[in-house]
């Protein structure tokens, strides 16, 4: 391990909302020592730095309200409170309290540090104790973490899951079959999936291996419902359609390799807009796609929204083979520990993981920030976790949603559904949603039922939300976890990956 001078305790990304530039704020202390002054030296040299308009910068997505220094200060203080105080109730950070003088320090360690080596440092540079005093302070620094540890990840207690409502039975199987990224590559190296759908890729996966009622076949000939996916780079017209080998090879209209027994095909679109790009509407008038009598569509992103507000349904949603297809929850992300008491397991009362990525997205954030002013710091977390994208599931994301007791999230600007709504249902915490059109979600959200929604853009909508869920405390928070348990058990009983294949398998079949 490197020998450095300064032990870093947290750090947050620095995003300007003008130039889309980014870096990194970085907050640290010498030799582990925290005292009373340091965060304020901090956070007064950091927005020093800054010349004027600060307003279009964002830190952590923990917004800059105004133009001020003070703002500035005010945002940073916050940001680096929660995060540190994250890492301390999560046990990747100890904080030791020790006096010296009558002033009393914080020696913070990292849970891979070597303890003994910053302690000796530690107290030499308070002039304290000598060796005696680094034994004492590595022990309780390991000591703090150990507990920390105990308490933030509690054996589950293996409450009964619900579990998912479906129609199709074991000793009913039908044989699926699906075209992954690596069976497609191991064809043909030339072509690749543009971007990472992990999640996605996972959701097809586990809900065909898991369900009862589904079996995954070897071969595509004997599978009774073939899946493609389409890639994330839209393919151009003069470009076999390589992703879907039944479709590239002719095999579903008497090709040369019509060797399917009687399949039906489902094409599933996880690409962000509502819309056919114009490439792919044409390649797909040049496979027949859409008259096929086998052929079925599904898409994620089904309507139109403009800021944040939903407006209207495309054309193609007319045709009897166009489906939509939410997203589900995923087990990785399920909470096992959904009802534990609240008091002990989750202290962030409100929480809101958004980043600044949009006008409507960044409002929520803005006004959020500016109505919890008043609440501490250490229970509230606004802003990105870290940097992890859907690409791979985020350990620290998942525990800081699981601490949270109230999630407030959006729907993304143009579209409607995304993974953050069923992370969020799938923690155990009462989300906090704007209204939409409801087709991300099968209309199984209601509004005071089993989630709670707010309007877009409207000021004192989020403001009703914090006032009678967090503001009245215990009796707000009780009405809070009634909710949030429905919204979990729906979740995970309507919205699962099985249920989603099972969705897609039947539709298919239905053809």
């Amino acid at each position: 391990m490197a020998k450095v001078a300064e032990i870093m305790i947290t750090s947050f990304p620095l995003t300007s909302l003008l130039t889309g530039a980014l870096c990194c704020a970085s907050f640290a202390v010498p030799y582990g020592s925290l005292s009373p002054t340091s965060l304020p030296d901090f956070a007064t040299s950091f927005c020093s730095s800054f010349p004027e308009g600060l307003s279009s910068v964002d830190i952590g997505s923990v917004v800059i309200l105004e133009d001020t220094l003070e703002s500035c200060y005010d945002a940073v203080t916050r940001g680096v409170t929660s995060r540190f105080h994250s890492a301390t109730f999560n046990g990747e950070l100890s904080s030791v309290p020790i006096t010296v003088d009558d002033t009393e320090y914080k020696f913070v360690v990292g849970e891979n540090d070597d303890h003994f080596y910053w302690a000796q440092l530690f107290c030499a540079y308070h002039e304290i104790g000598g060796e005696e005093c680094a034994r004492h302070v590595a022990v309780s620094a390991k000591a703090m973490l150990k507990e920390a540890q105990v308490f933030s990840n509690p054996e589950p207690e293996f409450y009964a899951l619900p579990q998912p409502n479906l129609l199709l039975k074991a000793g009913e199987e039908v044989n699926v079959y699906y075209y992954d990224h690596e069976t497609i590559l191991m064809d043909s190296d030339e072509y690749e999936y543009g971007g990472a759908m992990a999640r996605e890729w996972n959701m097809i996966s586990s809900g065909v291996e898991n369900h009862p009622g589904l079996r995954l076949s070897q071969n595509p000939q004997s599978a009774e419902v073939l899946i493609c996916v389409l890639p994330t780079v839209v393919p151009s017209p003069n470009e076999s359609i390589w992703w879907c080998p039944p479709l590239s090879t002719g095999g579903l209209q008497g090709g040369s390799h019509s060797y399917y027994s009687n399949p039906r095909l489902a094409i599933i679109d996880f690409t962000d807009s509502p819309t056919i790009p114009i490439d792919l509407s044409t390649l797909f008038q040049h496979s027949n796609i859409f008259t096929h009598a086998k052929t079925t569509f599904f898409k994620r992103s089904y309507v139109h929204r403009t800021s944040g507000i939903t407006t209207s349904l495309p054309p193609h949603t007319l045709n009897p083979n166009f489906h939509p297809l939410p997203l589900s929850t995923l087990n990785s992300y399920i909470n096992v520990n959904y009802k534990n008491s609240w008091e002990t397991s989750r202290p962030f009362f409100i929480t809101c993981t958004l980043r600044p990525s949009s006008a409507s997205r960044n409002w929520v954030l803005t006004k959020l920030s500016e109505i919890v002013r008043d609440i501490s710091p250490e229970k509230t977390f606004l802003g990105q976790v870290n940097d992890v994208t859907r690409t791979e599931v985020s350990q620290a994301y998942f525990k800081v949603l699981s601490q949270s007791r109230v999630i407030v999230t959006a729907n993304p600007p143009s579209w409607e559904g995304d993974h953050r709504l069923f992370e969020a249902l799938s923690s155990g915490s009462l989300v906090v949603i704007d209204r939409s059109s409801g087709y991300a979600y099968r209309h199984g959200l209601v509004d005071g039922v089993n989630c709670v929604m707010y309007d877009m853009w409207d000021e004192g909508s989020l403001e009703r939300v914090v006032e009678r869920y967090v503001r009245r405390g215990e009796e707000g928070f009780r009405e809070a976890k009634g909710i949030a348990e429905r919204g979990f058990e729906w979740a995970v009983r309507e919205m699962g990956a099985e249920k989603r294949m099972e969705e897609v398998v039947m539709r298919s079949l239905a053809m």
